[in-house]
């Protein structure tokens, strides 16, 4: 059960959190997530993006599951709260995903997937703890800057002056689970 939370007024700016899961190669195997944070209370636009370890996607592919985009739409979500959470503490927060599943799962905060719901539990608990005051909304993925990172190409963030930053994926949170 979730501890009471504190609701406080912000007078800053809430951060701009964009969020893209990419799912390519052979079988759709090659699970990769980026994410770009705008905010211009706290610091310099920063930017992530990393391959999911294949033992987590397999996880997610368990039970003969194919389809793991969802997944991949909603992870780089948690890990961008993870990854910036110092910056977020106590702050108001604009995710854009470019994904309308993983919006209303975020919103929600569950889905019908056992294995989605384990990343979404781990995301609100995350949030919980941070204090922040999350919204969500739909970007088309023509016009996400997040698209680039997650395909692990950084070369446009670098151009436009965009820190790159190591991403903090709590595996150990989600493969412990092992849904």
């Amino acid at each position: 059960m979730a501890v009471p939370r504190k609701l406080t007024s912000s007078e800053s700016m809430p951060a701009v959190i964009f969020t893209d899961g990419a799912c390519e190669g052979e079988g759709r195997n090659e699970v990769t997530i980026g994410g770009l944070i705008v905010d211009p209370t706290s610091g310099p636009m920063e930017c992530f993006g990393l391959a999911v370890p294949p033992a987590l996607v397999a996880v997610w592919k368990e039970g003969g599951r194919e389809q793991v985009i969802g997944q991949a739409e909603i992870l780089p979500v948690f890990v961008a709260e993870a990854t910036w959470g110092w910056r977020l503490r106590g702050r108001r927060v604009v995710h854009y995903v470019d994904n309308e599943s993983a919006k209303f799962a975020l919103i929600k905060g569950t889905s019908p997937q056992e294995v989605s719901s384990t990343i979404l539990d781990a995301f609100w608990t995350l949030e919980a703890k941070l204090g922040t005051s999350s919204w969500f909304d739909r970007v088309r993925s023509e016009s996400n800057p997040a698209d680039a990172p997650s395909r692990l190409d950084f070369e446009c963030c670098s151009q436009l002056g965009v820190t790159r930053v190591e991403a903090k994926l709590k595996l150990s949170v989600l493969m412990a689970a092992r849904w």
